[in-house]
């Protein structure tokens, strides 16, 4: 959702925080989504495969109870679903039934989600989140850690998810922050090892801070213990890591400046509860050259020589005049990470494109095959607009979007759903390419999944928030023209 939308999350939550005793103490459901914003995906082991699929999956999605329409402490959502096994939204014969694998309760007002693996599996190539200092800490096998937060009553979860994708919260899961931790939202991993430390941990974003400064909280993955990492003026809105060097990047939620920053989290001091660590922090200020920014998502390109940078573009004129953010569009900044000569990443502006209206989620897709003269493509990357209501494919190797999934052109209606923003990508056997029984397919916007025997399949995974339901897309990476709707999950029924 864009920033506009999370500011009235937040004043909802101050309002119902007041006047508690109007809204009914009611559970969330554990069998459909409810305003979804943080998802992800998880490929699972494939003993944990019902036959006779050979490979199988996880998808896991906060829900967030924006309208308080359940209990505001525990109104808040984590489903783990099988997404294959779940049926169609439009299904007349069983509406929006999904394949529960795991669900925990947690907070209103959830923000991002991030799983670690204690590896990656090597079917897996674009697995982002391998953590191996995890395996040496004794975790079981099969075991990842789930990292999500709730934005109304200040806490981190830490749960574990098995290999069949059931979801467990023990003693150290819900981690209550102090009081001036407001808001934490975005979750990134930095795991590996620096200097001779090694460090598995998640770094949660404050999207509010007194005096507007920049904070976030660490969270220890091995034992849960956390602490603060605190930064100058402005707040941090979320984070990406780059494991090869070493280096968290960080946007930022609001202020009178948009620096991108980062620093080294590996060569923090361990974990302490209650501690304060203030890390040498690098920045470059975009206003240098993109004037009237904010910076949203963020993600490390295949190659690690690239940031890739969610853009919301505003009337900086008339912020300045009257204090109110006009809209104005939004664009991908590619940004260059090649090492200058005092060690740092470059971060020359390579190219700013522009995507659509709204500020969503953005992911990298995974390495694209060889192109016929032998070299490998640079990324494919998938951007939510929330606004808009739309999804973008920007092609780094082109420069330039490439696919667009956007309005019905008949109805006007969007064909995600309103408001659609959290997203996840996963490498898809092409024996699990979706196949639609729906008579009425094409109709709902479906089409063929263009994921046939050889091909490079990929699949992506959008949640609209206002709708809660999550779409199904499927591709042939070497095709990136092919991108088709092939399912929606999550509703009992569908509105």
């Amino acid at each position: 959702m864009s920033g506009i939308v999370k500011r009235v999350a937040v004043l909802a939550g101050l309002a119902a925080a007041g006047c508690t005793d109007s809204y009914p103490a009611s559970l969330p459901p554990s069998d459909s989504f409810y305003f979804p914003v943080g998802i992800a995906v998880r490929q699972l082991p494939p003993a944990s495969c019902a036959a006779p699929a050979t490979s199988c999956s996880a998808l896991v999605v906060v829900s967030t109870n924006f309208d308080l329409r359940y209990d505001q402490t525990t109104g808040g959502t984590v489903l783990s679903v099988n997404p294959d096994t779940s049926t169609d939204t439009f299904d007349p014969s069983s509406p929006g039934h999904l394949d529960t694998l795991g669900f925990l309760r947690i907070g209103s007002f959830g923000g991002e989600l991030a799983i670690a693996e204690t590896s990656c599996p090597a079917s897996w190539p674009s697995c982002r989140s391998g953590c191996p200092e995890l395996a040496a800490a004794g975790l079981g096998d099969g075991v990842a850690r789930v990292v999500t937060a709730s934005r109304a009553d200040q806490t981190v979860y830490l749960a574990d998810m098995d290999g069949t994708g059931a979801l467990t919260c023990g003693p150290t899961c819900p981690a209550v922050l102090s009081l001036q931790s407001l808001d934490p939202y975005g979750v990134g991993l930095a795991c590996g090892s620096q200097a001779g430390v090694s460090a598995a941990s998640a770094y949660v974003s404050q999207l509010r801070a007194i005096n507007n400064q920049g904070l976030l909280t660490r969270l220890d993955l091995v034992g849960g213990a956390f602490d603060t990492v605190e930064l100058a003026s402005p707040t941090t809105y979320t984070s990406a890591f780059d494991p090869t060097d070493g280096l968290l990047f960080l946007s930022t939620q609001l202020g009178l400046t948009q620096p991108l920053r980062w620093f080294r989290p590996l060569l923090l001091p361990a974990v302490t509860s209650g501690a304060s660590n203030a890390p040498a922090v690098q920045q470059v200020d975009l206003a240098t050259d993109l004037r009237g920014t904010l910076t949203r998502d963020l993600q490390v390109s295949n190659d690690r020589t690239r940031l890739y940078v969610v853009l919301e573009l505003f009337d900086a004129d008339a912020l300045a005049n009257s204090g109110v953010i006009i809209a104005r569009g939004g664009a991908i900044g590619v940004f260059d990470l090649t090492r200058n000569s005092f060690n740092q990443p470059s971060m020359t502006l390579l190219a700013a494109v522009p995507t659509c209206l709204g500020s969503g989620q953005a992911r990298v897709l995974p390495p694209r095959p060889l192109a016929p003269d032998g070299h490998v493509p640079r990324d494919l990357v998938a951007v939510t607009c929330d606004v808009d209501g739309t999804l973008v494919l920007y092609d780094d190797e082109a420069g330039k979007v490439v696919d667009f999934v956007g309005l019905d052109p008949v109805t006007g209606v969007p064909l995600l759903g309103r408001q659609p923003f959290g997203l996840a990508v996963e490498p898809l056997d092409p024996s699990r390419a979706t196949v639609s029984t729906l008579p009425d397919a094409a109709a709902l916007g479906y089409g063929p999944s263009p994921c046939g025997a050889g091909s490079s399949c990929v699949r992506l995974y959008v949640a609209s928030f206002e709708q809660s339901w999550v779409n199904i897309l499927e591709m042939d990476a070497a095709q990136p023209g092919s991108l088709t709707l092939v399912k929606r999950i999550g509703m009992e029924s569908a509105p």
